[in-house]
């Protein structure tokens, strides 16, 4: 059972327990002779080692399910760690050839630049010329 349920299921019982709580009080200190019997306040004390034992119930429950919340927790914590570790393991393992690739492609690139410029810059000189060779007018 989770903490929520846990908890529903003892505010929904704590009405009874009030009630329960309320009557033995009543009845404890209650001046009717009937009630004040050996037969009655054993009965009284029963009631009360009952309604103990049901709150110590209560109690345990939500200790065990406040415990059960702790370990969900911290296991959640662990695996993050866990998690960090291993991209921090992969990241270290794996460094070298992630920065081979990206220095390979760089390198590739560069390349193609710098021969697309030079198969270009043979036709800029070939214009430029053009352009600026003094024209002939008659």
């Amino acid at each position: 059972m989770n903490t929520l349920a846990t908890l529903g299921t003892i505010r929904t019982d704590s009405e009874s327990f009030s009630t329960q709580l309320a009557n033995l009080e009543s009845d404890t200190f209650s001046d009717d002779s009937e009630l004040q019997t050996e037969m009655a306040v054993l009965g009284k004390i029963n009631t009360a080692t009952l309604l103990q034992i049901h709150s110590q119930q209560d109690t345990n429950q939500l200790l065990a399910a406040s415990v059960q919340q702790q370990l969900i927790a911290q296991k959640q914590q662990i695996d993050s760690q866990n998690r960090a570790i291993n991209n921090a393991i992969y990241f270290q393992q794996n460094f070298s050839t992630t920065q081979q690739k990206v220095t390979s492609g760089v390198s590739d690139t560069l390349r193609t630049i710098s021969s697309a410029r030079q198969e270009i810059e043979p036709w800029t000189r070939i214009r430029l010329h053009l352009l600026l060779r003094p024209s002939h007018s008659c």
